[in-house]
């Protein structure tokens, strides 16, 4: 009997050690994830991620500098948004997540440059996103990303983490 209950605890212990190493979901490890809304795209505008640098923000803090080079497509583009919003998306099983938001998304007229002529007219921006991106604070898996600018459209890329 002693011989049962030892096996029986053993096989406990092992199912519930077990029962927690599974593969981490991507919900766990990102600190938001929201099912994508549709969001507007600009077929006039492609974007290309340029870079990614870690700076010091005006408080000490970490930031991540995210530069993207948008680039017309067709003769002239005028963004009509009225308002600003910029997010990164992961794609999960066949969906898009939202996984981050920038805080200062606004309603209101826009303080930046948001047309481009024709003929491949170029324009280059940076974005300020908070935390450290080389850290995992907001790529924290490797896979597709897409970055969103309501004025000019989806940027996707893929990520693979630094080893």
């Amino acid at each position: 009997m002693k011989k049962i209950i030892k096996l029986f605890a053993a096989a406990l212990a092992v199912c519930c050690l077990c029962a927690g190493c599974g593969p981490v979901q991507p919900q766990d490890e990102f600190l938001m994830w929201e099912e994508a809304p549709q969001r507007r795209d600009h077929p006039g505008v492609s974007g290309e991620l340029l870079g990614m640098t870690v700076a010091e923000g005006s408080e000490g803090e970490e930031v991540t500098n995210v530069e993207i080079r948008y680039r017309s497509t067709s003769e002239v583009y005028v963004s009509d948004s009225p308002y600003k919003e910029v997010v990164m998306d992961y794609w999960f099983e066949n969906a898009w997540y939202t996984i981050y938001e920038d805080p200062r998304n606004w309603n209101g007229p826009l303080m930046e440059i948001s047309a481009l002529n024709g003929n491949n007219d170029t324009y280059e921006t940076s974005y300020q996103l908070e935390g450290n991106v080389f850290k995992g604070d907001i790529l924290c898996r490797s896979g597709r990303y897409r970055w969103y600018d309501c004025c000019f459209g989806y940027t996707e890329f893929d990520w693979d983490l630094p080893e």
